[in-house]
């Protein structure tokens, strides 16, 4: 695995409709960037920690370069790139974990949010009904 540090940009919140699920990481921030090259088949990652905080706010990810290739000439459109974004991150065990996550494609006109519940060491999690909200429309990608 190679890693490498991009430097600093601005980060804007691809889906807007999930301001709610992810808080403060849908607002536009000012992020580190670092590539994550996977050596065995070439997988491609950028990951975005806020500036501020040094917590982790996204996860771009896209397909190999052969996967690429092949999917240009099967689909002639565009390769796929999903977005993860994280927030809600709350202390467990004294380890700040994202308790939401929004992920979504640039070839999708809608994401996704997840709600976690999450234990460590063996602790069960806290099992209450979550409040409930049905997926929304994010718009073209």
């Amino acid at each position: 695995m190679e890693i490498y540090y991009r430097g600093s940009e601005a980060f804007e919140n691809p889906y807007p409709d999930h301001q709610r699920d992810i808080g403060s990481a849908s607002e536009r921030r000012q992020v580190d960037v670092v590539q994550v090259v996977g050596e065995r088949y070439g997988q491609r990652q950028e990951a975005f920690f806020d500036e501020e905080t040094g917590l982790l706010l996204a996860l771009r990810e896209g397909l190999t370069a052969e996967e690429q290739r092949w999917h240009m000439k099967r689909c002639a459109k565009e390769p796929p790139v999903w977005t993860t974004i994280y927030g809600n991150y709350q202390p467990i065990h004294g380890v700040l974990t994202p308790h939401r996550l929004v992920r979504g494609s640039n070839q999708l006109p809608w994401a996704v949010a997840i709600h976690l519940r999450i234990a460590y060491s063996g602790n069960e999690p806290d099992l209450s009904e979550p409040g409930q909200k049905r997926g929304t429309q994010c718009g073209a990608l």
